[in-house]
């Protein structure tokens, strides 16, 4: 019984992915909305590589 609820510990990791895919969506929701603005445009070319750095960190997870 407790490997068994070690293995279902281990599963919402894929929830968990989910929830950073989610996270991400609502940075390039946030980034388009920014793009919007013409005097943040270098704001948004700032956080374009920030968010491939956090892409990488959750394929690091995975």
């Amino acid at each position: 019984q407790r490997k068994e609820a070690f293995w279902s510990n281990r599963e919402p990791k894929q929830r968990l992915t989910k929830q950073e895919r989610g996270t991400v969506n609502a940075l390039s929701s946030f980034i388009t909305a920014v793009n919007g603005a013409p005097s943040k445009e270098r704001i948004s070319t700032k956080t374009k590589p920030r968010r491939r750095s956090e892409s990488g960190t959750v394929t690091a997870r995975v």
